[in-house]
């Protein structure tokens, strides 16, 4: 097949994915569940299992473009383990989890197999590689504080040792991180690189749909109108950074672990 070809299956592709995942899946589901128009439980796994269908039925018929949108080996064998995530976190009453295990192992094999994807590492710099480490590090660590800070320092009284922070970064990465990355700062980012949109440019607007994206939690007060902004727009930097949601993925799981972790009080 011919690179225009190619291309332009990938953007069609890329439209239809966020057509169905953004449009008729995200906005409509979880906003009538946040309010129980339709049960919460029920919108939340139809979401979720819908939107790890669509969003491996993308990676494969675009397997041999991924990097366009910022899809590496390193953040596709996540993508794919997510599942186990939900399950060294502990959630084995996760509705969801046998039919997304199901999924990626058929993922992997349609990839292997009939795709014939190999995992393969572009030529590795050292040298960025151990900065884009570091700043996520750094930003792991320092992005909880400041958004605990901006919440004003709440407090539950309980003890810490009820928040076991290994299992909850995994349910963090098995859920939020692998339902949003892939689409905002992924597939969506990669189709406006397609349109000729500046980067920057991108990153704002891939900011704006992630926030808007979160308007379930309008009634949230600072946390909707400060910190869900703040948050897109450090996490599309850091993709723009590293051209990579494997960074982001880490970013959005620390950064949703241990904000809530603060809150706990000995």
């Amino acid at each position: 097949m011919s690179d225009t070809k190619i291309e332009t299956n990938s953007k069609k592709n890329s439209v239809l994915y966020i057509i169905i995942v953004l449009l008729l899946l995200r906005f409509p589901l979880l906003y009538l569940g946040s309010f129980n128009i339709i049960p919460e439980e029920i919108s939340f796994v139809i979401y979720l299992c819908v939107t790890y269908l669509f969003t491996g039925l993308f990676i494969y018929q675009n397997k041999d473009i991924l990097p366009i949108y910022n899809i590496t080996p390193i953040a596709l064998i996540i993508f794919l383990l997510a599942p186990l995530a939900a399950i060294i976190a502990g959630n084995d009453n996760d509705p969801t989890l046998v039919v997304r295990l199901i999924m990626a192992a058929l993922f992997l094999i349609f990839l292997l197999i009939r795709g014939k994807y190999k995992f393969k590492f572009s030529k590795v710099n050292i040298k960025k590689i151990i900065i884009d480490v570091v700043l996520t590090a750094l930003l792991c660590f320092i992005m909880p504080i400041v958004i605990h800070a901006i919440r004003g320092f709440p407090t539950i009284e309980a003890s810490r040792m009820t928040f076991d922070i290994p299992y909850i970064w995994f349910f963090q990465l098995s859920l939020a991180s692998v339902s949003e990355e892939p689409l905002f700062r992924g597939i969506l980012w990669g189709f406006l690189r397609h349109k000729g949109i500046k980067e920057h440019w991108i990153c704002i607007i891939q900011a704006v749909l992630f926030w808007v994206g979160h308007i379930y939690y309008f009634n949230t007060g600072i946390n909707f109108w400060i910190i869900h902004p703040l948050l897109a727009i450090l996490l599309g930097l850091i993709v723009w950074k590293t051209k990579s949601i494997t960074y982001s993925m880490i970013l959005h799981s620390s950064v949703n672990t241990f904000t809530d972790y603060l809150r706990f009080t000995p």
